[in-house]
């Protein structure tokens, strides 16, 4: 098997670079201005392209990718885990804006590799983690990693019309690859399949399956954040109990399955882990196609990143201390009531008005 040359990137930023234990004084609050109630926007990505004319409503060209990510930098967006999300410890620094990158179905062009002909490889500067590691090294303000949901039997070696057969192989380098280097792997079902209307074993089967395949390749993955094939849910009708077990978790194969939380696929930004209307089932996203695609009802990227700073009152802007949730005495009218200062100091934060 070739293994990989030396890493051309930095290595990865620790966990935060916030100061955990700092509180902001009576003047950084007047100019940060932290809303830790606000929204976050966790985007949404699938395949990608070279050329511009082949974009479609899950298909990204790769320059339109650096464009994202130049302007999310720019507007003091700050790259967190989705688990720190999930979890509520989110340690971007004080006044930068959270954002999770996500990408689904574990294309090739997501993670394609360069093998070289001594055995080693590099990582394909023209796929989306190529992309995304030089930005990290050249901007590393702007915090790092994204949450790949991989399908087991088509691990980064696959585009819609043909697999990438020198790829196949790498699989189990690249899941550790993106582990050591601060990204997360998560559960795409084992076969991609809708969980809206298959039996009890089978809905078992596809998730915890997945999560014995997965962890095959690299015994660290968890897997027990799940983006769901086509956004589909159990019927509310015919398989409650299968929204249950999303839920609090089930038993596979003599194992207890818990599942952290559940991606939708769109179609806005989610809410705040400290707020009351955040539930780690229905985790919103927002799929990253632009005004060149037309999706009926949906807004596209650009339109959310200007909805974003026509209201900025109401994006989450990071306090920079993951123990303390830090919100305005006047919450804009978006946010009204969804502040539970009581559950969150069970929860053992510190809730800081202003």
């Amino acid at each position: 098997q070739p293994s990989p040359s030396p890493s051309p990137t930095v290595p990865p930023a620790p966990a935060t670079t916030a100061d955990a234990g700092a509180t902001l004084t009576p003047e950084q609050l007047r100019q940060l201005r932290p809303n830790e109630l606000g929204f976050i926007p966790v985007l949404e990505y699938h395949n990608f392209v070279e050329d511009p004319k082949d974009e479609a409503q899950f298909a990204r060209p790769l320059d339109d990718f650096r464009a994202d990510l130049r302007w999310l930098y720019e507007h003091d967006f700050y790259v967190i885990p989705l688990r720190d999300l999930i979890l509520n410890r989110i340690a971007a620094p004080a006044g930068k804006r959270p954002v999770v990158l996500t990408f689904d179905d574990s294309y090739a062009s997501q993670f394609r590799v360069l093998v070289n002909a001594d055995g080693t490889w590099t990582i394909d500067p023209d796929s989306a983690v190529g992309i995304m590691e030089e930005f990290f090294a050249a901007h590393p303000d702007f915090g790092r990693g994204g949450f790949f949901a991989v399908i087991p039997g088509f691990c980064f070696d696959w585009l819609p019309d043909r697999r990438e057969e020198d790829q196949t192989a790498l699989c189990p380098k690249k899941i550790s690859w993106l582990l050591d280097h601060g990204y997360g792997i998560g559960n795409h079902t084992l076969d991609h399949v809708s969980l809206y209307d298959v039996t009890d074993d089978e809905f078992k089967r596809q998730i915890g399956g997945a999560i014995e395949a997965l962890q095959a390749y690299d015994p660290r993955v968890t897997a027990d954040i799940i983006a769901m094939p086509y956004g589909d849910y159990p019927d509310r009708q015919k398989h409650h109990q299968q929204r249950l077990w999303l839920r609090h978790g089930f038993t596979y194969n003599g194992r207890t399955i818990t599942i952290l939380g559940c991606l939708m696929v769109g179609a806005n930004p989610t809410e705040s882990p400290a707020s009351t209307e955040f539930d780690p089932v229905w985790i919103a996203r927002i799929q990253a196609f632009d005004g060149d695609v037309d999706v009926r009802d949906a807004p596209n990227l650009y339109q959310w990143f200007d909805r974003m700073m026509a209201d900025p009152e109401t994006v989450y802007v990071s306090d920079g201390n993951p123990d303390t949730i830090t919100v305005p005495e006047q919450l804009p009218v978006a946010l009204a009531g969804t502040l539970d200062e009581a559950r969150l100091e069970a929860e053992g934060k510190t809730v800081i008005r202003y």
